[in-house]
């Protein structure tokens, strides 16, 4: 296996906790839908009956007998404790993420330093001190504020999709595939949080375990997955080359890996700006859109930070602090 796979290897195993994390809160929110489709199959039975005994429901017919609040209840709980759910099963694949993330950084520096011809002893963190790591992502972390008010927000769009649904003269049973499509925001932001919470754990722990072998970890390299899935703010900032002082600051849901520089190896690895110019005019036009791309072409659009002509910018959110995005083409074009 040479350093290319073994690299690939890496990110593999950065992404098998964020993994776990997301099939394990695809199947509970499964058991939820279900839970809640079999309340408005009985509340479509209820609205059958009426029309059987001929009392022709009208957009009301939500509000009598507790009829909405009900189902909004039910919601409300169901979506609060799945979020509970959700954050405990976040910060248990945190603590298995750092914890991994040295195992997975010392297999990966010994292979590049017996390729370069170096012996090294490794420096292990210890386990107060993987503790302390997780602990100040713990204090960090906007977990509980994304969390909050989960299950109050997913009942109000219920609420509305009923209520929008019975003046449109649907029943119950009718209305259920809209429904779901309002409740699957609550699991995708869950996804989201979750893949971004564990891959920052990760990378914070495996910054530290390069911290701690400085005398042979030099910095690190941004990695990013060069496919039509990745932004081209993370195109341009692959091969980028930082100190060990530096965050990889990427954006919700981003999937960049930090590769060590090793004294003594080079990668070879090419600038995410020369391998964007060598793939196709289509799979280039499906990454950036047809209007930076025509920019790109005609140079005043640039794969770096420049604040004129830069695709990539830099924020700082208050959910997920300072992060890189793609800039927009008004942005770009206006400087």
């Amino acid at each position: 296996m040479d350093i290319e796979d073994y690299i690939e290897q890496f990110k593999k195993y950065l992404l098998k906790h964020e993994r776990t994390s997301a099939n394990d809160l695809v199947r509970a929110y499964g058991k939820i839908w279900q839970r809640v489709q079999d309340r408005l199959s009985a509340l479509d039975v209820e609205y059958q009956a009426s029309k059987a005994r001929g009392e022709a429901p009208n957009p009301a017919w939500i509000y009598e007998h507790n009829r909405l609040q009900s189902i909004k209840d039910q919601i409300e709980v169901e979506l609060n404790n799945f979020a509970k759910y959700a954050e405990s099963k976040i910060l248990t694949e945190q603590k298995n993420a750092i914890e991994s993330a040295g195992k997975n950084a010392e297999t990966l520096i010994k292979k590049i330093a017996d390729t370069a011809g170096l012996t090294i002893d490794w420096n292990r963190i210890d386990k107060q001190s993987v503790i302390a790591i997780l602990g100040a992502i713990q204090q960090d972390t906007p977990l509980g504020r994304l969390f909050a008010g989960f299950g109050a927000e997913a009942a109000e769009r219920a609420g509305d999709i009923l209520v929008q649904g019975m003046l449109l003269g649907k029943n119950p049973r009718a209305i259920a595939p809209e429904l779901r499509r309002a409740l699957s925001i609550s699991l995708s932001r869950a996804l989201r949080i979750s893949r971004t919470e564990i891959l920052r754990a990760q990378r914070v722990a495996t910054r530290a375990n390069y911290q701690e072998n400085s005398d042979v970890v030099q910095g690190w390299i941004w990695h990013a997955d060069l496919d039509e899935r990745t932004c081209a703010a993370c195109w341009a900032m692959h091969g980028t080359k930082h100190t060990l002082d530096e965050t990889l600051d990427d954006h919700p849901n981003g999937r960049c890996a930090m590769i060590p520089i090793v004294k003594g190896y080079d990668y070879g690895i090419k600038a995410g700006a020369e391998e964007f110019s060598e793939i196709s005019d289509d799979k280039q036009i499906s990454i950036l859109g047809m209007t930076k791309w025509q920019a790109w072409k005609d140079g005043k659009l640039t794969f770096d930070e420049n604040p004129q002509t830069g695709i990539v910018g830099r924020s700082y959110n208050a959910d997920w602090g300072w992060m890189r995005y793609e800039r927009s083409a008004k942005n770009i074009t206006q400087g």
